[in-house]
């Protein structure tokens, strides 16, 4: 962070590496710093920076509620995994027919 506890684009983007692995391009990072630059000086306050932040938490728990929304459309035998049963059950539903390995079932 600047010593005005504002943080930058350049900023931004390496504090987004640091914190999640990857990088993002320039243009990426200078869109997410628009969407969350309320005065358009270029710089992230505080309080601009904490409304990335949890936007992106919401982003991963709406994430996670549709991955698990997804995993109970499959786990059709209620019992908490993926049975190669059910698996096969769903995809015959979706007109895919499928031979499944019945020795493995997946856990969310």
């Amino acid at each position: 962070m600047a010593a005005s506890r504002q943080i930058s684009t350049a900023e931004l983007r390496l504090c987004i590496k640091e914190a999640l692995g990857g990088d993002m391009s320039t243009e990426e990072v200078q869109a997410l710093m628009a969407s969350a630059d309320t005065d358009g000086d270029g710089l992230l306050d505080e309080e601009g920076f904490l409304r990335l932040v949890r936007e992106a938490e919401a982003g991963h728990e709406e994430e996670e509620n549709r991955c698990r929304e997804a995993f109970g459309v499959y786990e059709m035998e209620g019992r908490g995994c993926i049975t190669p049963l059910s698996l096969k059950l769903m995809m015959s539903r979706l007109g895919l027919h499928l031979e499944v390995d019945v020795s493995t079932s997946v856990r969310l």
